[in-house]
This record gives C-alpha cells, structure tokens and sequence, in this order.
C-alpha cells in the first residue's frame, strides 16, 4: 500500500489541527480538540506542519539515496547515508535498501 500522494497542507477548523491530502476529503490526521491534556496549540500546529511535510521529505530522502554513491562503513559519511536508507525503509515499511 502507498500513502495519499501530496502535496499536504495544514487547515485548521474548530480549533483542531489537520493535515489534509489534495482534496478537502482526504484528511491524512486530525489533531486532538484542545483540552487540558492536549499538547499546546503551537506545538499541536508545529507537529501538524511536520505530518504535512511527510510526502515532500520522503521524496527528497529519494532523490538524495539516488544521488549519492555507496560508501565504505568507514567512510565519515556513511552514517549519514544509513540513517536515510533507514528513513526510508521506515516511511515506507520495506526493508531498508543495500
């Protein structure tokens, strides 16, 4: 299964924070209605903003894997190149590719 293709925004409406797919039907989360449990507005719109930004992350994340060249795991920036190869394995439950 893929997730809903992007682009994401953020929409608020009755005080709750959503972050919504291409249509104004395909709300991909909605934040809690505020209360006293609730995180705070800005940290509920910040966390909205992130969730947004998952399809735009995720493709960059791509496009950087294709970019770069195997590294040996001595290579400085081999730790670097794992934890996107991580990244994207996460994002999109698969095996992280070699």
């Amino acid at each position: 299964m893929t997730h809903t293709p992007g682009p994401w925004a953020v929409t608020t409406s009755t005080g709750d924070v959503h972050a919504q797919g291409r249509s104004d039907q395909n709300w991909i989360c909605q934040g809690p209605n505020p209360s006293p449990a609730a995180p705070p507005d800005n940290e509920r719109s910040a966390n909205a903003r992130l969730i947004a930004s998952a399809p735009d992350l995720l493709s960059a994340l791509r496009e950087a894997w294709d970019l770069l060249p195997a590294r040996p795991p001595h290579d400085p920036v081999h730790c670097q190149y794992d934890k996107i190869r991580r990244a994207i394995a996460k994002a999109t439950d698969t095996e992280p590719v070699t």
